[in-house]
């Protein structure tokens, strides 16, 4: 899994540099092995096609964790 990229410490309204939260306190309890901080999902295309919103997403199988 890749480490959290820095948009994460992007003021979303303004685009000004915010600081080290939300990878300060992440940082904690998400520390990859490799080293970086990991959240977030990852996921898989199995059959290629269209997904609307709203519609549901089944989840058939677990990877090992990154962690």
């Amino acid at each position: 899994m890749p480490s959290a990229a820095p948009s994460t410490m992007v003021e979303q309204e303004t685009g000004a540099k915010a600081g080290p939260e939300p990878l300060r306190t992440l940082a904690d309890y998400r520390r990859v092995a490799k080293g970086g901080v990991a959240f977030g999902v990852r996921y898989a295309v199995l059959r290629p096609g269209r997904a609307a919103v709203g519609e549901t997403v089944q989840i058939t199988e677990w990877g090992p964790s990154e962690l």
